[in-house]
């Protein structure tokens, strides 16, 4: 219960107060309500604390009587004070100031129902605050998961990379070994067969083929009609089972 409602709820156990010594209630004489099983049987009720069955005898008040006051501001009274229905009580508070406006503690009526107003505003604010606390949440948890996946993502990039190296750098190895091999002392005689070797023009054409994605060293040496061994032959550097799209092939003729 905020602080601005305590003094109302003060004034609204006054006017109770007086309704039980037998003031008149709004809407009629003594009698008039006295007169009424059921208006007396919800203010009995009301004072056992059996709030919902005095409701109940008050709205069978208000459907023999629509114009009874005195039942509105009952019920008022019970939806404002121990039902905390805000709703129903500005309901029927108002209906109370329309049906007689001249009451004599109209002022009261008036302010309970602009305090009944204002805890709905509060009501709906604290639910649109909880709704915001937990989108902010939501948002938070979608943030780390988004950090994660970016982790995530550039570590694979890191692997990826890695990976594409690898090749390159085992051609580059066959590289270097087939020069260390070339610097391999010579034994007599080979030095001038070399020579003349490198002076007899080529007779065998070579023909250089791009690997394309899935091919293998087998099913090229396959298409040209040769064996694995002589494409290998004709490709020292190249690792076989490193191939990879884009990387060009000697292709010798048979």
């Amino acid at each position: 219960m905020t602080l601005f409602k305590l003094p109302l709820l003060g004034l609204a156990l006054i006017l109770l107060g007086l309704g039980a010594a037998g003031c008149v209630p709004p809407g009629g004489t003594a009698s008039d309500a006295e007169s009424d099983a059921d208006f007396r049987a919800g203010t009995s009720r009301k004072k056992a604390g059996n709030y919902t069955r005095a409701i109940e005898s008050f709205e069978r008040v208000l459907q023999k009587n629509p114009g009874s006051a005195a039942a509105h501001f009952e019920l008022g009274l019970i939806y404002y004070q121990h039902i905390t229905n805000y709703v129903s009580a500005i309901y029927h508070f108002d209906r109370l100031q329309r049906l007689q406006p001249g009451f004599s503690r109209i002022d009261v009526v008036r302010q309970m129902i602009k305090v009944c107003k204002q805890e709905l505003v509060q009501d709906a604010m604290g639910g649109f605050n909880v709704q915001m606390q937990r989108e902010l949440e939501r948002l938070e948890r979608v943030t780390q998961e988004n950090a994660a996946l970016r982790q995530e993502l550039a570590q694979l990039q890191a692997q990826l990379k890695e990976r594409e190296a690898r090749p390159q750098l085992a051609e580059t190895g066959l590289v270097l070994r087939a020069l260390e091999s070339q610097r391999a002392p010579r034994t007599e005689g080979s030095g001038e067969t070399a020579i003349r070797q490198a002076q007899m023009p080529s007779t065998r054409p070579v023909t250089l083929y791009t690997v394309k994605r899935g091919e293998t060293i087998y099913s090229i040496a396959k298409r040209y009609g040769l064996t694995e061994a002589a494409l290998r032959a004709a490709n020292p550097t190249v690792v076989p089972t490193q191939m990879s799209a884009g990387q060009v092939l000697r292709i010798p003729s048979h």
